[in-house]
């Protein structure tokens, strides 16, 4: 249930509080920072399974080569390498940065 005041992340999607300055989940800024799909490509967060080896260290822990982000601003989901769209909100992949 949201509040008066209450935001959504722009780099994750995330509902936080009217009090939080930064993202609860991811730590990007209320009020913007980044480039929300560098922001989150160069995320260090590891998790348990994450493999770190080879040519998978290149791309985000759970991503496959050519996987992408999509650039829509308030999307920003993650996308398989064979999609041509986004499949959340149908923005056409940016074939120019991915």
């Amino acid at each position: 249930m949201s509040r008066t005041g209450d935001w959504m992340c722009a780099a994750c999607q995330h509902q936080n509080f009217k009090k939080r300055e930064a993202c609860q989940r991811c730590a990007y800024p209320k009020y913007g920072g980044p480039d929300v799909s560098t922001y989150l490509y160069n995320r260090t967060e590891i998790l348990a399974g994450d493999c770190m080896m080879g040519s998978e260290s290149r791309v985000p822990p759970g991503w496959k080569t050519g996987d992408w982000m999509c650039t829509r601003y308030g999307c920003g989901v993650h996308n398989y390498a064979s999609r041509i769209e986004c499949f959340r909100c149908k923005t056409p992949r940016d074939f120019g940065g991915a």
